[in-house]
Order: structure tokens, then C-alpha cells, then sequence
């Protein structure tokens, strides 16, 4: 009986409820989705620079690390070719100073196309002074800041998605 009780009293007893919000537009919640989509864009482009400027720079030197200790077990010769190969992505990603460039490549140059086989000291020592050339030549993280827009532009422009792309077909593709 006393459970019966207890039973009424709660059914008839009155809770209060909140009163749902009327519909419409969050604007604060927008803006603050927006400033999150914002900073985790910049964080993204922030990243992409560091991986454009060191990563492939720590690659390249990495592996001029491997061919220096391959030296010691195998031929000049096969070295001599992986060094001309470095040189060359070095060239294609610009990780070089132009002016320290002209007298390493003459050295590999003659290193690698010269009529003697060159000695592994010698190539060792190139190796080395490609490092060094190397980490002389790497940019400060002001310079990769300061080089984000160009990078995002030939990103872009890569993509199909640049200025130029844009004025292009707004144009029409006729010459």
C-alpha cells in the first residue's frame, strides 16, 4: 500500500523542464567551427613547409650517409654512379646553393666520367663535402615562413586550382 502510495505522489508531482531552444542559426558556433577549420589549415600549410624544406633534405643526406658506409664493403665504381644520382636530385629540388654547386658537380663530373676509377678515399671525401655543401645551403625556418606563399601557389598551381588555371578557364580554353 505504501508502494501504491509513493507512486501517486510521483506522477502527480510536476518537473521542471527546460524549454527547447527555438530554432536558428548558431552564429557563435559557427565562428568558432570556423576558427578551428582555420587553424588546422594553417597547421596542415605549417607542416607542409617543414616537410618541403627538411625532409627532403634529410633524405638526401641520410643517404649519402648509407653510401659512405656502402663504400667500405663494395666497388667505387657503383658509388661514384650513386653519387652522380644525389647530385642530380639535388639539382631537381634545389637543395644546393648555385655557387657551391658549379664546383661539386665538376668534381663528380670528373669523379664519375673521368678515365681512371677514382679511389674510395676520394669518393669519401666528396661525399663529405656534398654534406657539407648540404647543411650550408638549408634554410632558416624564417626562410621556409617566409617562402609558404610560393609554396602554396605551386602547390596549387600543380592541382589545376592556381590563379593562372582559374583566369584560363574563366576564359575559355580557346587559343
Amino acid at each position: 500500500m505504501a508502494d501504491t502510495q509513493v507512486m501517486q505522489m510521483a506522477e502527480n508531482t510536476l518537473i521542471d523542464i527546460e524549454v527547447p531552444m527555438p530554432p536558428g542559426i548558431d552564429w557563435l558556433g559557427g565562428l568558432l567551427m570556423l576558427g578551428w577549420v582555420l587553424l588546422a589549415v594553417l597547421v596542415v600549410l605549417l607542416l607542409g613547409t617543414m616537410v618541403w624544406f627538411v625532409w627532403r633534405r634529410a633524405q638526401l643526406y641520410w643517404r649519402l650517409e648509407r653510401l659512405k658506409r656502402a663504400l667500405a664493403k663494395s666497388s667505387s665504381e657503383h658509388g661514384a654512379v650513386q653519387l652522380y644520382q644525389a647530385l642530380q636530385a639535388a639539382k631537381r629540388h634545389d637543395l644546393l646553393n648555385s655557387d657551391a654547386e658549379a664546383p661539386l658537380k665538376q668534381a663528380i663530373d670528373q669523379a664519375c666520367f673521368g678515365p681512371k676509377t677514382v679511389s674510395r678515399e676520394t669518393l669519401s671525401s666528396l661525399i663529405q663535402t656534398f654534406q657539407a655543401e648540404l647543411k650550408a645551403a638549408a634554410p632558416s625556418m624564417g626562410d621556409a615562413v617566409r617562402a609558404l606563399p610560393t609554396i602554396v601557389r605551386i602547390g596549387l598551381n600543380r592541382l589545376g586550382l592556381g590563379r593562372a588555371n582559374a583566369e584560363q578557364t574563366l576564359r575559355g580554353n580557346h587559343k
